[in-house]
């Protein structure tokens, strides 16, 4: 990507190859006013790259306005549309500590344990069904959700969209490609920020203010399931001191957001070096961090939310500049050597001093 980026012609060819499907092809063909020609995908691809490349700096202007009418949009009233069916949502669960990877979790889970012909009919009536339902639905609301986000940001004069099958590209920011990826504070990370600061992790402190209150919960569930249980039971026991516990480890998170806004490196390092083996990669990435400072369990809400999502990042776009975006450099425990990638964060917090 660094290679394809630092010149006119590698970022035509990238441009370009945002709209590598045929039909599309053959429309910049019409459009650019070039020789017709009656071949492959990959082949009229190439062409056309041959023939605007020696006008490289003249060709972007051409092919940024052909994407910009070619590339789908939704009317302010479909987004609104998308925006209210998300509110159908009342839960996000998936079902199962399953990582996205439903398959291996019901083999791991039930295929391999169960050696009991009735045992596993038995939960095909009653666990599995409830662990593909939140696949399917979380799914569901994942996609819709990053379609209501993506044209937001498509909708901004910066944002050229990448409206073909190019490879970790969702759209350009001034000539920046960038993969966007929705996320929220990483647990892990909160926990290392903790551990820094002195101070027991989240889950470890949870438990502390469930013993000396008298909270009851089960053991045998997730460290995410358990904690989101003891938060929950402090949220309803009306207690003040248990409360005061759950306050403190919120406002610790604050904290760090109230930093990833001054420095966002540690944050996008961490976001790159804690991916999973299977999705690893290292290209350009634009993070949003969603957090509702008043429960931040529930900021899987501020997905559907487009005005909210509107002010943050049009602010963002408002004042973005090439040189205040980050280089960030990171290694993989998977994968050998040094990496490297542009990206940059956009915290979006509810509810705090800073929404």
């Amino acid at each position: 990507m660094d290679t394809l980026t630092a010149s006119e012609s590698g970022l035509l060819w990238l441009k370009i190859k945002s709209v590598s499907r045929k039909a599309l092809l053959q429309r910049l063909v019409s459009f650019a006013k070039l020789p017709q020609r009656e071949k492959k995908a990959a082949e009229l691809f190439k062409a056309i790259y041959e023939d605007l490349a020696p006008k490289a700096k003249a060709a972007h202007a051409l092919v940024d306005q052909f994407i910009r009418d070619q590339a789908p949009t939704y009317a302010p009233q479909e987004l609104e549309k998308i925006a209210s069916e998300l509110h159908k949502m009342h839960a996000f669960s998936w079902g199962g500590d399953y990582s996205n990877a439903l398959d291996r979790f019901l083999v791991d889970r039930y295929i391999k344990q169960l050696d009991s012909f009735d045992a596993i009919t038995s939960c095909l009536q009653t666990e599995i069904p409830r662990a593909v339902e939140g696949y399917v639905l979380c799914s569901w609301y994942n996609h819709w959700s990053t379609i209501l986000m993506e044209h937001i940001f498509r909708q901004h004069d910066k944002v050229l969209p990448a409206i073909g099958q190019v490879k970790k590209v969702d759209f350009f920011i001034d000539d920046i490609p960038f993969d966007l990826k929705t996320t929220y504070l990483p647990a892990n990370y909160v926990d290392s920020r903790r551990k820094d600061a002195g101070l027991r992790g989240e889950l470890a402190e949870l438990r502390a203010a469930a013993k000396a209150h008298g909270i009851v919960f089960r053991t045998d569930g997730s460290p995410k399931d358990i904690a989101y249980e003891i938060a929950e039971r402090i949220k309803l026991s009306g207690n003040a001191e248990s409360r005061a516990w759950l306050d403190k480890i919120w406002a610790f998170r604050k904290m760090l957001l109230q930093e990833c806004a001054k420095d966002p490196l540690p944050l996008i390092k961490n976001l790159y070096e804690q991916q999973g083996d299977m999705r690893f990669d290292s290209a350009n990435r634009l993070f949003v961090v969603l957090a509702d400072a008043a429960d931040f369990e529930n900021s899987w809400k501020l997905k559907r939310s487009p005005d909210l999502l509107k002010a943050h990042i049009y602010a963002y776009l408002d004042g973005f500049a090439k040189e205040k975006v980050r280089r960030v450099t990171f290694t993989h425990k998977s994968r050998s050597g040094t990496f490297s990638a542009v990206a940059d964060v956009i915290c979006i917090v509810a509810n705090g001093d800073d929404s």
